[in-house]
């Protein structure tokens, strides 16, 4: 999957956010079976990690903007992505 329009990168945004919360969720839950809570970990981890890399392409891919108009942080006024892009 990857992300095509700044709405998109929008939403992956939320999703992702919710994705942290319920691993910090599940996280902290006491008297859990082990193995389900390790597989919850592990599945939400996995999920995680694939929103937060498809918003760091899009990102170095995409002019990526702020709802005003400027350029996120994560991008430089010339358009250049970020060193962290370039590998």
């Amino acid at each position: 999957m990857r992300l095509k329009t700044q709405h998109e990168y929008e939403v992956t945004g939320k999703k992702l956010a919710d994705l942290q919360q319920w691993y910090a969720e599940a996280l902290a839950r006491p008297n859990e079976n082990a193995k389900v809570k390790e597989l919850t970990l592990r599945s939400l981890g996995r999920l995680i990690k694939q929103l937060q890399e498809e918003k760091i392409w899009y990102e170095c891919h995409a002019r990526v903007r702020e709802p005003n108009g400027s350029p996120v942080a994560s991008m430089s006024n010339t358009g250049e992505p970020p060193a962290s892009c370039t590998n």
